[in-house]
């Protein structure tokens, strides 16, 4: 039962972890040149 703790909470973390990582990207993005160049310019 303690693995499957340790599995979800990972699990967890990781979606938080990529679900802020795609607002701080989305918020960043002005327009779609910002996107396609991936803000290289």
């Amino acid at each position: 039962m303690e693995n499957s703790f340790a599995i979800i909470s990972t699990f967890i973390v990781y979606l938080i972890l990529m679900l802020a990582i795609g607002v701080y990207a989305y918020l960043r993005t002005k327009n779609s040149t910002d996107y396609f160049l991936g803000d290289a310019l």
